[in-house]
């Protein structure tokens, strides 16, 4: 009785180190965001604008912070396997995604903060305004990307880096890493127009979704934050 009392004792102290380490992980990860982190909500009534809570704190971007609405087509050659139900895309193919936000673009040297959205993969022989086109779809209440989730679905992704010399630091927290429960996010409002050159898609949503950091890369699979009560504002314009 004695010998089987210690077992559980021992056994007790092991799952508190270890679920306490993994608390420690999450804390340490997000305490790199917060540092970088420099959160301006002014001009927020600008007429493009990224706004959410992230546990609490107040996360927004707007055209008045000299950023723009940003959408990209990534070519993706890494994969072993998509989650999605298409069966047009073969174990180990290329496969592309579309990114979108409203944030700063890419570029070196430079600090900056992304509350971003990727659609699942499609064949490579997509154009962006294929996806576009299924993605943009007025009423259209999409699921948010999470390790529970089989449903072609949205991933929520926030991204935090400093290119700076002397830096050099990046991090990333996803939907993808981790479960969801009834997160989504609604394409409120959507207007498509055309001019020469694009097409235009003017885009009001609504969101919620949770963020956890890699378990592969950091060893725990603990949320990291809460995404609440989530809005964007874009206009995305692609080439036709």
């Amino acid at each position: 009785m004695i010998k089987i009392t210690k077992l559980f004792i021992l056994s007790m102290l092991i799952s508190g180190c270890s679920k306490s380490r993994n608390q420690e992980i999450i804390e340490e990860h997000k305490d790199q965001f917060l540092t970088l982190a420099e959160f301006t909500c002014e001009g927020i009534q600008s007429e493009h604008y990224i706004l959410a809570d992230i546990d609490n704190i107040i996360f927004c971007e707007s055209t008045n912070d000299t950023i723009s609405s940003q959408i990209h087509l990534g070519n993706n050659f890494t994969t072993t396997g998509p989650s999605t139900d298409s069966t047009t895309i073969v174990e180990g193919s290329s496969f592309f995604t579309v990114w979108f936000g409203v944030f700063r673009d890419f570029g070196l040297n430079l600090r900056w903060q992304h509350l971003s959205f990727e659609t699942d993969p499609y064949p490579d022989t997509t154009t962006l305004n294929d996806i576009a086109s299924e993605t943009f779809i007025e009423g259209k209440v999409w699921p948010i990307s999470g390790t529970n989730v089989s449903e072609r679905a949205i991933s929520c992704i926030f991204q935090s880096s400093d290119g700076r010399q002397g830096y050099n630091t990046y991090h990333e927290v996803s939907s993808e890493f981790g479960d969801q429960v009834d997160k989504y996010l609604t394409m409120d409002k959507v207007i498509i127009s055309k001019d020469e050159d694009f097409i235009i898609y003017d885009i009001e949503m609504t969101f919620d979704a949770d963020l956890h950091i890699d378990s592969s890369r950091y060893g725990s699979t603990n949320l990291w934050g809460e995404v609440r009560n989530g809005e964007m504002k874009a206009q995305f314009k692609i080439p036709k």
